[in-house]
């Protein structure tokens, strides 16, 4: 073999060996990011977190969050019919600028009362339970609210993170 072809077969090898090596590493890290994005997804919500409570305790809990959104429906409903209104005045044929963000900022704001309420149930329920249970929902009340990851029923209990 000739030294042309040997430098050829030295320098194909090791591009080979390189695209080996970022396929593999791109597989692991698709595979890290799909894994991490999957716990993410996998209950982790304060509904689900409320999973390890004891029955009764859990049944408090979630029954206050019940109750507080069953009476704020109806809130939640009509402002998706003023957010649609407001899209609405968007499209409309002359844009008064001034009222289209009044109104977007009236339904931000009564958005914002509705959750607001939803999070003073959740902790007036959460106050009546021993410490190490509120600290064990605790991370999940912050990371997304009472209504997060809220049924389906069963999810698997979870752990707290460390």
């Amino acid at each position: 073999m000739t030294d042309r072809k040997r430098l050829v077969l030295g320098a194909s090898l090791a591009l080979n060996l390189f695209l080996i090596g970022l396929v593999g590493a791109g597989g692991i890290v698709w595979s890290q990011a799909a894994e991490a994005k999957r716990q993410a997804r996998s209950g982790q919500s304060f509904w689900a977190a409320t999973e390890t409570l004891p029955p009764a305790h859990r049944d408090a809990v979630r029954g206050a969050i019940r109750a507080k959104v069953a009476k704020l429906r109806p809130t939640f409903r009509a402002l998706r019919q003023e957010r649609l209104s407001a899209a609405a005045m968007i499209g409309a044929p002359s844009l008064d600028k001034a009222a289209t963000l009044a109104a977007i900022q009236r339904v931000r704001q009564a958005e914002f009362d509705a959750r607001l309420q939803l999070d003073r149930a959740a902790i007036e329920a959460l106050a009546g339970l021993p410490q190490p249970e509120r600290a064990r929902l605790a991370w999940s009340l912050a990371r997304g609210g009472p209504r997060s990851g809220m049924p389906p029923r069963g999810a698997g209990a979870l752990k707290p993170r460390s």
